[in-house]
């Protein structure tokens, strides 16, 4: 993306993007970012001089250290800056997010907000971190549930609990049992306790997705099954989830699990379907045919569970959601038309042997990962 100055290159960090490059608009590199467990942790300059970047607890950008002198700056609650020197300053501010020069807003990837007023300039979706019991959550253009001091806006997906067919009691069942794989699959009690089904009002619709008690941050760390789901529930853009006892429709028919581009079978956004009897017989299929078996690494191949599939295809969603933001914001030229599920299969598989890792232990000789799709 570009301002009427500088041009970036970025790489994707989960649903969001942070700069790797900037450049002037001749395509003269200027500042290359480098990064740390998915922070800015520093910069090096055209005459290869190297700054370093200390933020605090929220993310915010406290000290720019430069050869310069150090731009040493603190903040109000919603993103004011007080500005203590300057010697060599960063437009990476308020939670660590560009702030424009022109405009003075902040870029959260979705949304801007200006700190002046501690607003977003556009509202939120109604899927996402809404509570009937919680007025700080109705208004749509508020930051952070108006506690900024505890909570940051994420980059910003929502994991909607759906039902494939049934009366009311039967679509109840459909979106627990949807509830009860995620909890078996984030990998402890504390960690399973804290998810529960909530319940949005839209319009006279009731949609259902899944919450998270507590500090969203502090449920990532119980555990990588956590981390993950945590940082897709996180998210701004909806996966559709299920579990259902029948085939599974369309391109899915006879697979335990499969990810649909949205529209695909009347869907909305990327749905995930796992029909836990189908991922056993799948399970079986890849533990007794020897051409099956080559599409794991050596080692013991340990069984597939409904959790393992249903990481497996939440990296799949995941790749989608990535391919419908490129295409929608044109980050990838030409991307307009872009397929969704083109090149997800490498995502999947990192997020199955990520699971496959949570469940089994180390992957290596005592557990096999999989390294084809």
């Amino acid at each position: 993306m570009h301002n009427s100055t500088t041009c970036h290159l970025t790489r994707n960090y989960g649903a969001g993007s942070d700069t790797l490059v900037e450049s002037d608009l001749s395509n003269n590199f200027q500042v290359v970012y480098q990064y740390f467990n998915g922070r800015r942790v520093a910069r090096t300059l055209t005459n290869n001089e190297v700054d370093l970047y200390i933020d605090d607890a929220l993310g915010n950008t406290r000290r720019l250290s430069t050869l310069n002198g150090d731009d040493q700056s603190d903040f109000y609650p919603f993103g004011g800056e007080r500005a203590y020197s300057n010697g060599n300053p960063t437009h990476y501010k308020f939670t660590g997010k560009e702030r424009d020069s022109e405009s003075g807003l902040d870029n959260f990837g979705l949304r801007y907000m200006t700190s002046s007023m501690g607003r977003f300039m556009s509202p939120d979706s109604i899927a996402n971190d809404w509570e009937l019991a919680n007025p700080q959550t109705w208004n749509r253009y508020a930051y952070a549930r108006n506690n900024p001091l505890i909570y940051v806006d994420p980059d910003g997906a929502a994991v909607e609990l759906i039902c494939t067919g049934g009366n009311s009691d039967q679509c109840a069942a459909q979106r627990q049992a949807a509830l009860e794989t995620l909890q078996d699959a984030v990998g402890n009690k504390q960690a399973a306790g804290s998810l529960y089904i909530n319940e949005v009002k839209d319009g006279d619709n009731t949609r259902y997705f899944v919450g998270i008690k507590g500090d969203v941050g502090d449920f990532e760390k119980l555990s990588g099954g956590a981390k993950d789901l945590g940082e897709l529930v996180g998210a701004k853009q909806v996966v559709e989830f299920g579990v259902t006892d029948k085939e599974l429709p369309g391109n899915g028919a006879g697979q335990g699990a499969y990810t649909y581009k949205p529209g695909e079978i009347g869907n909305a956004n990327p749905r995930v379907l796992v029909n836990p009897q189908a991922v056993a017989n799948d399970d079986a299929k890849f533990q007794t045919i020897p051409m099956l078996r080559w599409k794991f690494g050596e080692g013991i191949l340990h069984d597939l569970t409904t959790g393992i599939a249903a990481w497996h295809e939440f990296g799949h969603a995941w790749k989608m959601w990535q391919n419908i933001n490129a295409a929608g914001n044109g980050v990838i030229p030409g991307a307009r038309g872009i397929d969704p599920a083109l090149n997800t299969a490498s995502e999947a598989l990192r997020w199955e042997n990520r699971m496959r890792q949570e469940v089994y232990g180390p992957l290596g000789p005592n557990n096999a990962p999989r390294i084809q799709h």
